[in-house]
């Protein structure tokens, strides 16, 4: 990272960001930010600032960032439906 220039550093900076806030979207328990994040998680477009686009700046494997999630998101569900499933005496 130590040859990357200044303009590099704010694309790699804008890159992780905006991996970091889908990531979160992608995970979180609102419907709407989820729907949108996984959306563009799934579009394999080559466009500027896609997924597979940002995941090349940052050296990542756009597929092992979409199974990351989707752990996450079954860790959620599983931790929401113990509570689904109980019952209040």
């Amino acid at each position: 990272m130590a040859d990357r220039t200044v303009s590099d550093k704010g694309v790699y900076r804008l890159a992780g960001a905006i991996l970091l806030q889908a990531i979160q979207d992608a995970t979180s328990s609102s419907m709407g930010k989820r729907a949108g994040a996984l959306r563009w998680m799934r579009n394999n477009s080559e466009a500027s600032y896609s997924f597979p686009f940002i995941c090349r700046i940052l050296n990542r494997n756009p597929e092992e960032v979409r199974q990351y999630c989707e752990r996450k998101i079954a860790e959620r569900r599983n931790g929401d439906s113990y509570f689904r499933g109980s019952t209040v005496q």
